[in-house]
């Protein structure tokens, strides 16, 4: 699935990078 790591990979280190695994984006803002 590297087009899927396509996005990721600029968010690298980066809170939107935890998605389902803390769900920070959550916190920041639905999107």
């Amino acid at each position: 699935m590297p087009t899927r790591w396509r996005k990721s990979r600029k968010h690298r280190g980066s809170r939107t990078c935890g998605w389902g695994q803390i769900g920070q984006h959550r916190k920041s803002g639905s999107r």
